[in-house]
């Protein structure tokens, strides 16, 4: 693995919402960013220009569902736009990887938080910043195996 993966920004893709995690190949640890509109295929490509801007990633990480990467369907076709557009945009590699369960292991993070009196009810958007850090500490985590093998 390349040093110049220094730092990556992951991406937990909705309809409606897109997570963003920081995280840092040094460290080999992510955490929860932002969320950026997605409303109406129409993402907030201003704030994803900002964070790009103000952590200068090497790498962009999307999730993307083993379940669903077949060709139909508006979410699959909706995630592959959203990953060519990161790239070109930004010039930037853009990895996949497999995020199934991601969400649900955010919820369950967040109400056992709650549960143990640590968070209160989590704020609109604070499962997909989770998801995107659990997507994020996946790649890193393979990152991390290649680094010690290589």
């Amino acid at each position: 693995m390349p040093d110049a993966y220094k730092v990556a920004l992951g991406f937990d893709f909705g309809l409606a919402r897109i997570g963003v995690a920081v995280g840092s190949l040094e460290v080999a640890t992510a955490r929860g960013l932002d969320v950026v509109a997605n409303r109406d295929g129409a993402v907030d490509w201003p704030m994803i220009d900002r964070l790009i801007q103000t952590w200068s990633p090497s790498v962009l990480v999307v999730g993307e569902p083993e379940a669903q990467t077949g060709e139909g369907g508006r979410l699959p076709r909706a995630l592959r736009r959203f990953c060519t557009e990161l790239g070109t945009r930004y010039e930037l590699p853009v990895a996949r990887v497999n995020e199934d369960y991601s969400s649900e292991c955010a919820r369950a993070e967040l109400r056992a938080q709650r549960q143990e009196g640590v968070r209160r009810r989590p704020a609109r958007g604070e499962t997909d910043k989770m998801a995107a850090a659990y997507i994020l500490n996946a790649w890193l985590s393979e990152q991390d195996v290649v680094t010690r093998e290589g």
